[in-house]
């Protein structure tokens, strides 16, 4: 199977599907028992996850998938700190329709921590 994000990109990857996994307050285990993902391997250089375990994550996340990636790809080019990334995330549910509030917070902080 073909590579969602290139090598360069994982360790981006691996930090933010730990923190958010940290952030909603689950162990490993929980996420394992409550998704069928076993995210152990994806926080480590094991292996990369792949496009549909990633939106079974958002979805035990109550994360938007187009919105994860969105806010992934400012993350990983300098535009917003991981603590910023998983802000937003955090507050950009699925069951929040505003993109544009989430866009705004991303523009609204250049600064990289």
């Amino acid at each position: 199977m073909k590579k969602i994000i290139s090598d360069c990109n994982s360790r981006a990857l691996q930090e933010l599907l730990k923190g958010l996994r940290i952030k909603k307050g689950l162990s490993q285990q929980q996420v394992l028992q409550e998704s069928g993902v076993d995210v152990s391997k994806y926080e480590t250089d094991d292996c990369m996850p792949k496009s549909s375990s990633i939106a079974k994550l958002c979805e035990l996340y109550d994360i938007r998938f187009a919105g994860f990636w969105i806010v992934f790809e400012e993350y990983i080019n300098g535009k917003i700190s991981l603590v910023k990334a998983i802000e937003i995330l955090d507050h950009w549910s699925n069951h929040d329709s505003s993109l544009q509030m989430a866009i705004d917070m991303i523009v609204k902080n250049q600064d990289v921590a």
